[in-house]
């Protein structure tokens, strides 16, 4: 099955501009996200003395010195190892928006690739959680039937409804850069082909 290609984008801006407003809000989005990570950072810079804390005073059994030195060693290369997978996800990710970006700006489809592959794989995921999503929704109202409650199911059904639109925007923005992605690349290809004809 075929991607559908599009040949204006959101409130009939062309799919170049799209494509570089969703790179933009991409790249913004990274950088935001590096701010977190950062920030994370310092709140897990203190976490050592809020785990002595929490250990001496609610846990008898980490009264033993050797165990509860043990147990903050395990906590903190978890949390170290957390705090580094952020940082390289992080990273990565703003490394794949600039050269998202650079590519639509220069016209440079391979460039845009990277940003391409981890957003279909991304649309994969979000339509999978998606049904698993309708699965439990189908559950919680037959729960809902059964016991009588409605809350749960309409809480439920909101979260829902709202991940749903969020899919949908998602997707199209996915299509939208596709689009502009096969343009370049077909008007790349047709170019160079003519190129090779005139000799």
């Amino acid at each position: 099955m075929a991607l559908p290609i599009l040949d204006r984008s959101v409130c009939g801006l062309s799919i170049k501009t799209g494509s570089l407003i969703i790179g933009y809000l991409s790249l913004a989005h990274a950088i935001l996200s590096i701010i977190q990570v950062v920030s994370y950072t310092v709140v897990f810079a203190e976490y050592p003395q809020y785990f002595e804390n929490f250990t001496s005073s609610d846990t008898p059994e980490f009264d033993d010195p050797s165990v509860r030195e043990k147990r903050m060693q395990l906590a903190m290369s978890v949390v170290i190892s957390i705090i580094v997978a952020c940082v390289i996800f992080a990273v990565a990710n703003l490394i794949i928006d600039i050269l998202f970006v650079v590519g639509i700006h220069k016209k440079r489809p391979n460039f845009m690739l990277p940003w391409i592959v981890l957003s279909g794989v991304g649309c994969v995921l979000v339509l999978s959680f998606l049904g698993l999503g309708a699965v439990g929704l189908v559950i919680t109202f037959v729960q809902a039937l059964i016991s009588g409650t409605a809350a749960t199911f309409f809480s439920f059904l909101a979260v829902m409804i709202l991940y749903t639109m969020l899919s949908v925007i998602s997707i199209y923005c996915f299509i939208i850069v596709y689009s502009y992605y096969r343009t370049t690349k077909d008007q790349i290809s047709a170019s160079r082909s003519m190129q090779y004809s005139k000799m």
